[in-house]
């Protein structure tokens, strides 16, 4: 289990917390919450690790305190869907408190093989470039015989963002 959803954007994008003893999970890691499938888009955090040790003693003393469970990461998921016997079906109702697993790479291969990457397409606004990449490595390792097709989707993906036309959530 990675974690648990603490909050539901709308019909597809979930926000998960999972300790951080259990290390940072990596953007374009695929996961179930109950039947819907989803990816990690990104990572959520409102106190950038990164910018403590440039802050004055005093100042992070009061900052990290007031930081909501800090021993915590946060992910931002994108319900691609529930497969069924008849496709992508829309991502169910989500709620607060759902558990959040990862899938194997078994389960990533059969679900890439039978319906594809469609979601890259469909959400290419709200992805981003980075998390896209992301995506695109780990099926490229996963599904060898498709390298041509992934290839393609990079070498668009790429120019679509080159040209300005790009915005994330």
């Amino acid at each position: 289990m990675i974690g648990s959803v603490i909050e539901v954007r709308g019909d597809d994008i979930y926000v998960v917390s999972g300790s951080k003893e259990r290390g940072r999970i990596d953007i374009g890691t695929f996961v179930r919450i109950g039947s819907t499938v989803g990816v990690v888009i990104d990572y959520l955090n409102s106190v950038r690790d990164e910018l403590l040790p440039y802050m004055s003693t005093p100042y992070r003393e009061r900052y990290v305190p007031y930081e909501r469970e800090y021993d915590t990461l946060q992910y931002i998921v994108l319900g691609i869907g529930c497969p069924s016997q008849h496709g992508i079906e829309p991502p169910l109702m989500i709620r607060v408190g759902e558990e959040v697993v990862q899938l194997t790479d078994e389960e990533v291969i059969q679900l890439h093989r039978r319906f594809g990457a469609f979601y890259v397409g469909e959400n290419i606004h709200r992805i981003g470039r980075e998390a896209i990449m992301k995506i695109l490595s780990k099926l490229e390792n996963l599904l060898p015989e498709r390298k041509e097709e992934i290839k393609a989707m990079r070498k668009l993906i790429k120019s679509h963002f080159s040209s300005g036309k790009s915005s994330s959530i």
